[in-house]
């Protein structure tokens, strides 16, 4: 069995590292993967291919080998045109990281029986408690931002430090910040959100190797992902991973593998989604006082914070990559 992956996944996108570490894995197994990026490729009627649904074209493979369509869109629609090439004929089966993308497509309309549910994973040899921590109660966020109204969220936890740092008189915000999509600009919204206590929020968009960024994590007291919608999430499986307690919403694939004991923000009302394609849909809208509320009650608690911390790491360790992996590979040998 082949498994050849149609290559656009440069750079440090959240589908670029879950498709290199999910196929690495895969290879150690024994799966004959290949990287397809240009020239010609010989393909056999019983090789599986994969690359991403709607962003690149796989049509032109059909009727040469399997087809399976990897799909992660966060918001409540979908664009007409991604239900039709979901199930089209071409596409045999479609791949997403949780069963809140699953259940999504299907309320879209997406065929049930194409959907599999392969997941993300964490590399425990990278992400992994150190306990060396900042002198500071840090609360930290990863991810990207693009702009006001961006799906991550780093502006409103921006907005809700700022209300709630009088309170919080230890406390610190580090923000990393992935620039992968290019808007180096945005930064200075961040910069002048937290203006009024920037002496207590430090910024950082350097492109660091990932055992670097476990560093950061393992500064810190608390992870903070105050998203309108995710996927997976792989920064809160990574954050547990080096025994942080979470402030997230219960509304994304996160609710797969974070343990209720943890700072859950309800997400009851949405707000319209940004950015195609997702911007036929919907995210969940946060008020910034609850993201704040959440971050008081962690900072009030820190005796209760070791023991989440400590269930978050027994549950990261069985969300590996590997685990992933056999699961993926689970679904090509029964298809």
């Amino acid at each position: 069995m082949r498994l050849i992956v149609v290559d656009n996944v440069y750079g440090n996108t959240g589908y670029a590292k879950s498709t290199r570490r999910l196929t690495s894995e895969l290879a150690k197994m024994g799966l004959n993967v290949i990287w397809h990026r240009n020239g010609h490729l010989n393909l056999k009627k019983d090789d599986w291919l994969m690359g991403r649904l709607y962003f690149q074209n796989l049509q032109q493979f059909y009727g040469k080998c399997r087809i399976i369509a990897w799909l992660t869109l966060e918001s409540t629609r979908l664009p007409e045109e991604i239900i039709r090439e979901a199930n089209s004929p071409f596409i045999e089966q479609i791949w997403c990281p949780s069963n809140f993308c699953k259940n999504i497509y299907i309320e879209n309309g997406i065929i049930e029986e194409k959907i599999k549910v392969v997941p993300h994973g964490v590399d425990l040899d990278i992400y992994h408690p150190t306990y060396k921590k900042a002198d500071k109660f840090t609360f930290l966020f990863v991810g990207g931002y693009t702009g006001r109204g961006d799906r991550k969220g780093a502006d409103i936890l921006c907005q809700a430090f700022v209300k709630y740092a009088k309170y919080m008189p230890d406390a610190r915000l580090y923000l990393k910040i992935n620039t992968v999509y290019g808007n180096y600009h945005a930064i200075d919204e961040l910069i002048e959100l937290t203006r009024e206590v920037k002496d207590k929020v430090t910024i950082n968009t350097m492109t660091l190797p990932e055992e670097k960024l476990a560093e950061i994590y393992n500064m810190a007291h608390c992870f903070v992902s105050p998203s309108k919608s995710e996927g997976f999430n792989m920064t809160v499986l990574e954050a547990m991973a080096c025994e942080l307690p979470v402030i997230t919403t219960d509304y994304g694939g996160q609710m797969d593998y974070l343990p209720d004991d943890n700072f859950l923000i309800p997400v009851t009302q949405f707000e319209p989604a940004k950015f195609s394609p997702w911007d036929v849909g919907k995210w969940g809208k946060i008020d910034p006082w609850d993201i704040g509320f959440w971050m008081y009650d962690a900072y009030t608690i820190k005796d209760k914070l070791y023991k989440i911390g400590k269930k978050n790491f027994m549950v990261a360790k069985k969300w590996t990559w590997r685990n992933a992996a056999k699961k993926a590979l689970e679904i090509l040998k029964s298809s």
